[in-house]
């Protein structure tokens, strides 16, 4: 007994009702991941302010620890000074990605007693991180986005 052959159609049909669904179900989990994102931003931002108003780096709970942390940014603030920087620099690409490269400027920073390159700003964002308290059985996924 064979078995019946489904029409061309059918598997077009079929596939484009599938991939419509897969569309659908990838926007809504990105709408509400933006909205927990935000939420956490919002949560995040609440225990920065309990911090600084405590002057505390840490704020440890029975839950986990909320304890901050410092991104750095660069950017081009001047870009003549900067292009000007560069044509006297050894090897000037070690300096960029997409940006300046922030490995590089630290590097240069701390060669240089804490200077950044001319043209460069730095700006430095602090962040209260969480890590939840470990319990028997209990798993924290440790992301932290």
């Amino acid at each position: 007994m064979s078995t019946p052959e489904i029409e061309t159609d059918s598997l077009v049909r079929t596939y484009i009702k599938i991939r419509a669904k897969r569309k659908a179900i990838k926007t809504a989990y990105e709408e509400e991941d933006t909205d927990l994102k935000g939420k956490l931003r919002m949560v995040e931002n609440e225990l920065l302010r309990r911090a600084n108003e405590q002057k505390l780096t840490a704020l440890p709970t029975d839950s986990g620890v909320a304890y901050r942390s410092e991104d750095k940014h660069v950017s081009i603030a001047d870009p003549d000074a900067f292009k000007e920087f560069l044509e006297d620099a050894e090897d000037p690409y070690l300096f960029f990605e997409q940006r300046p490269a922030l490995g590089r400027v630290l590097e240069y920073q701390n060669a240089h007693d804490g200077n950044i390159p001319p043209g460069i700003q730095m700006f430095r964002e602090f962040r209260m991180r969480v890590r939840a308290t470990k319990k028997k059985g209990a798993v924290d996924d440790g992301s932290d986005d």
